[in-house]
């Protein structure tokens, strides 16, 4: 049966399996922190992700009400005790509080919805390791950027499309492949608003080489996207925005 997060109820079951594994004496605080590979006192972060877990629980069921020859009372059972145990437990509270809520019935339930959801809706699962190699040159890029000639609202405009990026590909757990499609096609339209001071900008040489590492990750998010999605990559004059800055 499936366990792919190539699904929603499958990232969901995948993420609660990884909370389960957690010692129940700890704080819900610290639980969060271990799964996402957060620092425990990075309190915004934590919350962020939750809610995040939040939101996939919601867009599962409504995955499962939308398909149409199965008995969905029983599919959306298990997210009544999933619900409840965000209600009911704090980032400070033992996560024996939140853990006892998720019975082995709830996962096998979820196992369940997760094979059928693969069946209908099933992404091709990104590698980890691509996903990191482009969190490391996100990081190494944002801190050329700091340091180099470009106008503080270019610079501004780099950033925080790297940012973004960054964000989606953290997220890859919880929400999939649409939130980095998402973001692709976001990047996309900010380089379009943004040729001619990306013309500019990018007369020095220095300047090329960062415009074109920028360029390769948005690049390398597109084939991410096409590899999950199963679809082809961009292509036609956008494309060619890809390759480098123009000029270089």
């Amino acid at each position: 049966m499936s366990n792919n997060i190539d699904n929603p109820a499958g990232r969901l079951l995948n993420i609660l399996l990884s909370a389960r594994g957690q010692k129940d004496n700890i704080a819900v605080k610290q639980v969060w922190a271990n799964v996402f590979g957060l620092k425990a006192d990075d309190t915004g972060s934590i919350l962020f992700m939750v809610a995040e877990l939040i939101n996939l629980t919601k867009n599962t069921q409504e995955e499962i009400q939308k398909i149409e020859d199965i008995n969905h009372s029983i599919y959306l059972q298990p997210f009544k005790k999933i619900e409840t145990a965000f209600a009911v437990a704090n980032l400070e509270t033992n996560w024996a509080s939140f853990k006892n809520h998720i019975t082995q019935d709830t996962i096998v339930a979820l196992q369940f919805c997760s094979d059928t959801l693969s069946r209908r809706i099933g992404e091709t699962e990104i590698p980890k390791e691509d996903l990191d190699n482009l969190l490391k040159d996100i990081e190494t890029l944002t801190s050329s950027i700091a340091n180099a000639t470009f106008s503080d609202d270019f610079k501004a405009f780099l950033i925080d499309n790297l940012e973004n990026i960054r964000k989606a590909i953290l997220t890859y757990r919880i929400r999939g492949a649409n939130a980095l499609k998402k973001v692709f096609e976001s990047s996309i339209g900010a380089i379009c608003l943004y040729q001619d001071q990306i013309q500019e900008e990018g007369k020095p040489k220095s300047n090329q080489k960062i415009l074109s590492k920028f360029f390769s990750i948005v690049s390398g998010l597109n084939s991410l996207v096409a590899l999950a999605l199963k679809t082809k990559e961009l292509a036609g004059p956008i494309a060619k925005l890809l390759l480098g800055p123009p000029g270089e």
